[in-house]
């Protein structure tokens, strides 16, 4: 997300929270939701005439937004309040499945889907392995999560693992345009002390403001079918240096 900062002073009590819009460079407005206007302790009902006070809004700029000039604006009781220009750039998108995948087709909510991993690397102890992810967005998603790759101990908690948003930060997950497909690699590092043995690699997402993870929709379609949120991409063993 995008920080915007923002100075407001009461003219009157406010009943109502401006609203952010973004006129992209095709001129699309784009909704971007209400202003900040309360911190803890200090809600909306809370203001007086007079009151000023310097409020930051997180925006995530929409992922359909095409690189260019976009102007930023609020709109306050009928009027629209053009506040200044911002340069939006977009990353380099593709649709082409990475070759050498092993294939998958795990469905994380309704919005994003795993579609292969690869599995490299020096699987002994300290050693490292290096996991490459293909997500297919099939929804936009409006919340930035992290992926979470763990390697899962005999006694069902992790022993290593990698947690970051989308290659390393870069991809987040609100500014992906569906269908297009996001490679993501992760480094697991495998310490000296770990205990040589087997291990089962899983990976997931969740969202870093809560830590609540993305559920798996099942592919069996049972009633009763367990629910889950994580998917297993395969067994190995880490071998004694």
């Amino acid at each position: 997300p995008v920080r915007l900062d923002l100075v407001w002073e009461a003219r009157v009590s406010p009943t109502t929270r401006p609203e952010l819009a973004l006129r992209d460079s095709a001129g699309v407005v784009h909704d971007l939701g209400p202003a900040r206007l309360s911190t803890t302790g200090f809600g909306l009902g809370d203001w007086q005439a007079g009151d000023r006070w310097r409020l930051a809004t997180p925006v995530i700029i929409p992922a359909d937004v095409p690189a260019g000039t976009a102007t930023w604006a609020v709109r306050i009781a009928g009027r629209e309040i053009v506040l200044g220009e911002v340069e939006v750039t977009t990353p380099q998108r593709s649709l082409q499945r990475p070759d050498g995948l092993t294939p998958r087709a795990d469905r994380f909510g309704d919005r994003v889907e795993l579609i292969g991993y690869r599995l490299t690397g020096e699987a002994v102890v300290g050693g490292g392995l290096e996991v490459e992810l293909a997500w297919q967005a099939r929804e936009t998603v409006d919340k930035t999560l992290v992926v979470f790759v763990h390697l899962i101990g005999s006694d069902g908690l992790p022993a290593a693992q990698s947690d970051s948003a989308p290659a390393s930060g870069a991809r987040p997950t609100t500014g992906w345009l569906p269908p297009e497909i996001v490679v993501d690699r992760h480094t697991i590092a495998l310490s000296p002390t770990l205990a040589a043995g087997p291990y089962t690699l899983t990976v997931g997402l969740y969202d870093p403001l809560t830590g609540v993870r993305v559920t798996v929709l099942p592919t069996d379609t049972t009633t009763g079918a367990a629910v889950v949120d994580r998917v297993e991409l395969q067994s190995l063993e880490i071998l004694a240096r």
